[in-house]
């Protein structure tokens, strides 16, 4: 960022946390009945994914899903404020600290493991004054 070199330390999750995050998971996928999009008007089988209550409340659960897997598979931001337990005050804490792009690859990171972060974000910017 702006030029430095920062490193995150990120840990793999336990089976009990990636059980219990799992369950958010669940919400997100269209198989869930606590998130279904509503059916098309006139149509008993079809239903409408690009209802805006939907659309906001799947992104909503994907976003909490997201920052819960970051903070408990990040020790820096765990010790950067208070112990947090509740889902709605981890998403907010975690939410405020990165940015969205930086936020989704920890995210990547983290869920699909295997890959180095480094080898995600390596790149020669132009305005880094070192390169010349």
């Amino acid at each position: 960022m702006d030029g430095r070199l920062i490193e995150l330390p990120l840990r793999r999750l336990s089976p009990a946390e990636q059980h219990r995050l799992d369950t958010v998971y669940n919400f997100t996928s269209a198989r869930s009945s606590e998130v279904r999009p509503p059916l098309v008007a006139g149509a008993s089988d079809k239903y409408n994914h690009d209802d805006a209550d939907y659309v906001l409340k799947l992104e909503h659960l994907r976003r909490l899903a997201r920052a819960m897997t970051i903070y408990a598979a990040c020790p820096v931001l765990q010790a950067a404020g208070p112990l947090l337990t509740q889902r709605e005050e981890i998403a907010v804490f975690v939410n405020s600290k990165l940015t969205d792009q930086l936020l989704d690859l920890l995210f990547v990171t983290i869920s699909v493991g295997g890959v180095d972060l480094a080898d995600r974000v390596s790149f020669t910017s132009p305005l880094d004054s070192t390169t010349n």
